[in-house]
């Protein structure tokens, strides 16, 4: 992610590919410089990257969140993705994922 009125790189944004409790799933990752936080990045980068992954016939996206990161959650919530259930990584984290299907006439969130 580029800052557009500085040319800034302010951090990174994509879709990789997880498996998740022996599923495969397409999370949606998003990272951020702590000074570029709470200005809307996070959310129009998701945002972009959730309507990219529709156009190419994607069908469901999550994201692995660490219940601790209220930011991260509420990114999540506003390009319309909903908590679905807690898991436990490799390494012992847990994280929530939250999920959204696409292509699907369901309606979404808005950045």
């Amino acid at each position: 992610m580029v800052e557009r009125a500085s040319g800034r790189v302010v951090g990174e944004c994509g879709v990789i590919e997880k498996d998740v409790d022996g599923r495969a799933e397409l999370e949606l990752v998003y990272v951020l410089a702590r000074d570029a936080w709470g200005l809307g990045y996070a959310t129009e980068a998701a945002a972009a990257m959730r309507d990219a992954a529709e156009r190419e016939g994607i069908t469901r996206l999550i994201a692995l969140i660490d219940p601790d990161n209220a930011a991260s959650a509420r990114v999540a919530r506003k390009i319309g993705m909903r908590p679905e259930r807690e898991v436990i990584r490799p390494g012992g984290a847990i994280r929530q994922v939250y999920a959204i299907a696409l292509g699907q006439g369901k309606p979404r969130g808005t950045a």
